[in-house]
């Protein structure tokens, strides 16, 4: 074998091989500790962009989410309420009976209107009370849009028409009906009834737009865990594979970083010829 000084082909080899495992040690440690199997483009330009796009869409359908879970509260404040001044309206419909008959004294029907007339007002108070950041559900008409979906369209928002359901657009407030004679009670019973029919009807309408909701809210879910599960196989690490390879890298830097000592010691090689 030639003494040579100037070219140490072994310890180059060595070098190299060095350098290749400190590089797998760091990228190891790197995709160990950040959880990234891609911590930037340089390691993956498709999965880098693939992920990002993934993460932006998982943040879309959670905002998407949220908006069906805020309408669905509106809609179950407003069923809420709904029930309650049904059952508001059903006192004062049997009030409105009990005062159409004739066995009914005017001092009876005087007392009954102090009762019939508190019942007015607390119809009023449920109704303009139900709001969600000041989006009133009883007390407004119009159209409520909920973008339940991440794409523009029909398909991707669901539209709930809202109802005044305050006493005086029923016809049951105050300057509507009264029970303090008996005519003016057999009058009422029809008008409270149909109020009646009007909450119960727009109660229904709810009720379906409620399942409307739902449906988006479950599909949102379940399309943030699609995404999630997809991003995690693009770009997450896999820690029992890292973990091996790290291990592997070290064994291969300690190998090579005593292989280069000796490989450097094979020099020495031409000073001992000189010597003798």
């Amino acid at each position: 074998m030639a003494a040579i000084v100037h070219h140490n082909l072994p310890a180059g080899y060595a070098r190299l091989n060095l350098a290749e495992a400190q590089r797998s040690s760091q990228e190891a440690i790197k995709r160990l500790s950040s959880g990234y199997r891609v911590n930037h483009p340089g390691e993956g330009t498709a999965a880098y962009s693939m992920s990002q796009r993934l993460k932006s869409d998982m943040d879309i359908y959670e905002q998407a989410r949220r908006n069906a879970e805020t309408g669905m509260a509106l809609t179950r404040a407003i069923e809420a309420s709904n029930i309650q001044m049904l059952d508001v309206l059903d006192r004062m419909r049997e009030l409105s009976v009990a005062s159409a008959t004739d066995t009914m004294t005017q001092a009876d029907r005087v007392q009954a209107q102090v009762e019939f007339s508190a019942l007015q007002e607390e119809l009023s108070r449920l109704a303009n009370t139900v709001q969600i950041n000041n989006v009133r559900g009883l007390a407004t008409s119009g159209t409520l849009t909920f973008q339940t979906g991440i794409r523009e369209g029909q398909h991707n928002r669901v539209v709930l028409t809202m109802a005044d359901m305050r006493p005086d657009q029923l016809s049951v407030d105050r300057g509507a009906i009264d029970i303090t004679t008996q005519g003016n009670a057999q009058s009422g019973i029809d008008r409270i009834e149909t109020a009646m029919q009007s909450l119960i009807d727009y109660r229904t309408r709810i009720g379906s737009r409620y399942r409307e909701l739902q449906v988006a809210f479950d599909v949102n879910v379940h399309q943030m865990e699609n995404l999630g599960r997809t991003s995690g196989i693009i770009r997450d690490t896999d820690y029992a594979t890292e973990a091996g390879r790290m291990v592997q890298a070290q064994v291969r830097l300690k190998a090579s970083a005593s292989i280069l000592t000796q490989a450097n010691e094979m020099g020495r090689l031409a000073l001992e010829l000189l010597r003798r």
